[in-house]
């Protein structure tokens, strides 16, 4: 088995001049936001911390410099942050589809380990699903539960797949591809800025307009998206995804590696926004399954952070993939 052990490039990969641009834009990105929501909000004759976007910029403030610096640090601040997320992930998504307890700390104990296998052995990363799948059966056979055993086992297994799993190619992306802390803050900026353009660009130019006598057809922004899973998303919210993508890869374009072609600047931002659109409908698609509209509540403005990490799970690894395919 190979360890990964740290060295003194590995706790400072990153000349600091490289990065000092993105946490510039990324801090512009920040107070032009709140600049925008403070124009909004006196238009609108509204107090500025009663608005839902005033919220989700509150939040923002503060997840966009804890996954700068988990990323940028260290391995080990890479290895805390996915742990954390891929615990508080497996919670919420435990109490969205009603996991029995003994398979809720299941799924909970292997969300806290699995990311430190991949750092121990990345050789073992691909055989860790069978082998979760292979433990997992024992609790239905030990328990004897024929009724509800395999309800469980499968909701279990696609928690783990979907949550831990895709959150550990944030350490693949960091360990295997050369500048993958760059690589991975232009991600979370692509796909964070898709959610907040998916969100103006869908209330706004997205809203149903009232018909007119004539019965008009609805606009074609103006359609859903997905009206059963999702009956607030609409075919202008996808564009503001997009566009969001866009903006995000290309604010930190300067900073990438140079390893990657220039297709990557077009290419990477369509599969960011559409697996951006992709997670948001998995995660609505199990709410609707669990009757609940938020997955928690300790992120303001958002819910729970599956609510806020739902696009980022499908990212990384259709992001990964891509890279892969473009080194």
């Amino acid at each position: 088995m190979t360890v990964f052990l740290p060295s003194a490039t590995v706790f400072f990969p990153e000349d600091p001049a490289v990065l000092a641009p993105a946490v510039e834009r990324i801090g512009a990105v920040l107070a032009s936001g709140l600049g925008a929501i403070v124009v909004a909000g006196r238009r609108r004759g509204r107090p500025l911390t009663s608005g839902v976007l005033f919220l989700r910029w509150r939040t923002w403030l503060v997840a966009a410099p804890l996954y700068l610096a988990a990323i940028a640090w260290s391995p080990w601040t890479a290895l805390g942050f996915v742990i954390a997320l891929s615990v508080q992930g497996a919670r919420e998504y435990s109490g969205i589809v009603a996991l029995a307890p003994p398979y809720r700390v299941a799924l909970i104990v292997a969300s806290a380990t699995a990311p430190a296998v991949l750092i121990a052995g990345p050789e073992l990363w691909p055989a860790l699903p069978p082998f979760v799948l292979l433990a997992a059966t024992l609790l239905p056979l030990v328990r004897q539960d024929v009724r509800e055993g395999s309800r469980h086992l499968a909701f279990a297994m696609l928690g783990f797949v979907l949550v831990p799993w895709t959150l550990g190619f944030i350490l693949l992306i960091r360990q295997q591809m050369p500048g993958g802390v760059r690589i991975l803050l232009s991600i979370g900026l692509a796909a964070a800025l898709s959610d907040v353009l998916a969100f103006l660009v869908g209330s706004t130019a997205g809203r149903r307009r009232p018909r007119s006598e004539t019965d008009a057809p609805v606009p074609m922004l103006s359609r859903k998206l997905a009206p059963v899973l999702s009956p607030a998303k609409t075919r202008a919210g996808v564009l503001g995804n997009l566009c969001g993508a866009f903006l995000g890869w290309w604010l930190l374009r300067p900073i990438l590696p140079g390893w990657l072609p220039e297709i990557a600047g077009w290419c990477m931002p369509v599969a960011i926004a559409a697996a951006a659109v992709w997670g948001d409908l998995v995660e609505s698609l199990l709410k609707r399954f669990g009757g609940v509209k938020d997955a928690g509540n300790c992120l303001p403005g958002f819910g729970g952070l599956l609510d806020r990490i739902d696009s980022l799970l499908l990212v990384l690894p259709v992001s990964y993939l891509l890279l892969a395919a473009l080194r």
